[in-house]
């Protein structure tokens, strides 16, 4: 992950920034925390990281790094943003509902609780879960409800988890085989 801070922060070629942001990536799949947050953060800000990582990876962080600490409410509200402001909110909240499938955590009712409130301050992510889950295309008031809370939850048990997190595990065990040994 060093190697790819430095390549990605101080070389000026765009294709040194791609491939340090692809360190920086495998960092991040292997559950590298600082890794994640750097990626969740410049997503939106920078095309070499946004060619270095996929949307859902960065979905996947962002989630995992509020889930660990609600002071990360920020970056994910500007990432839910970034994917809203694109039209993409769909694929956003689908990697959404895909996570609560997978993470224990974020069944539990409190993490659920802060996940909807900040959910709460995306243009749209509440109501594309409620038309998945629900199937409800109206649009209300209060999209963050409850109910749409309780459909998510007896969605994702209904259904079992999906194995991002082991997928992405797997994939970044991968490619930090195949990466050049020397920075």
């Amino acid at each position: 992950m060093n190697a790819g801070v430095v390549k990605f922060a101080s070389d000026p070629d765009e294709a040194n920034k791609i491939k340090g942001a692809g360190l920086i990536q495998i960092a991040a799949l292997l559950g590298n925390e600082t890794a994640r947050n750097l990626i969740v953060f410049n997503y939106p800000r920078a095309a070499s990281v946004r060619a270095a990582a996929t949307a859902p990876d960065v979905i996947l962080y962002a989630i995992d790094l509020l889930a660990k600490r609600p002071d990360a409410a920020g970056e994910f509200v500007s990432l839910a943003n970034y994917f809203s402001a694109r039209g993409e909110i769909g694929t956003f909240a689908k990697v959404i509902v895909d996570v609560v499938r997978d993470d224990a955590r974020l069944r539990e009712a409190e993490q659920l609780d802060g996940l909807f409130k900040t959910l709460g301050s995306v243009r749209g992510g509440c109501t594309v879960i409620k038309l998945m889950i629900l199937g409800d295309a109206a649009i209300d008031e209060n999209d963050c409800s409850d109910k749409v809370k309780a459909g998510l939850l007896a969605y994702a048990t209904a259904k079992g988890p999906i194995g991002l997190e082991s997928e992405a595990l797997d994939r970044g065990i991968e490619l930090m085989r195949r990466a050049d040994p020397t920075p």
